[in-house]
C-alpha cells in the first residue's frame, strides 16, 4: 500500500516540468537530508507527518474510520553562490511549482487534496547559499 507521502511525491514527479523530478533522484519520500551521498543540492522532500484524528462519525455505526493524513513537503534550491537573490527566485519559483502540482488534485484513494498554505513558507538559508522552503498538504 502506497503512503501519503509517495502519492504526492509520484504527483509531483508527473506534473513539475521544470525542472524535471524523479523520485530517488531529486524528489525523495523522506526527511530532510544535506546534499551529498545521492541526495543534489537542488531537490524536494516529502515527509509523511501525523495529520487529524481519526472520525469516526463520518461513516456512521460501521466501524470505519476517516483519516486526514498530513504531508510536509521540503523544497531545497540549488546554490546561487553569493548571489543569493538568484538561488532564492528559482527556488520560490520551483517551490511555486510543487505546490501548485499537488493543491486540489485529483488523486485515487482520496477524498481531497489540499495545501494548507497560502504560498510557501520560507525556511532557511543554509551555509552553501542554498535556501529551503516548506508548506503542509
Amino acid at each position: 500500500m502506497s503512503t501519503p507521502g509517495a502519492t504526492i511525491a509520484t504527483r509531483i514527479a508527473a506534473t513539475v516540468v521544470s525542472p524535471t523530478l524523479a523520485v530517488g533522484t531529486n524528489l525523495f519520500v523522506e526527511p530532510l537530508r544535506e546534499p551529498g551521498r545521492g541526495h543534489p543540492q537542488q531537490c524536494v522532500y516529502v515527509l509523511d507527518n501525523a495529520g487529524l484524528p481519526p472520525e469516526g462519525y463520518l461513516a456512521g455505526n460501521t466501524g470505519v474510520e476517516f483519516y486526514q493524513p498530513s504531508v510536509q513537503v521540503f523544497v531545497r534550491s540549488a546554490p546561487a553562490g553569493p548571489d543569493q537573490d538568484a538561488g532564492y527566485a528559482t527556488g520560490l519559483a520551483l517551490a511555486r511549482a510543487v505546490m501548485a502540482a499537488v493543491h486540489a488534485a485529483q488523486l485515487a484513494g482520496y477524498i481531497a487534496c489540499r495545501v494548507r498554505e497560502s504560498q510557501p513558507i520560507y525556511v532557511a538559508v543554509q551555509t552553501d547559499h542554498s535556501h529551503i522552503w516548506s508548506f503542509n498538504v
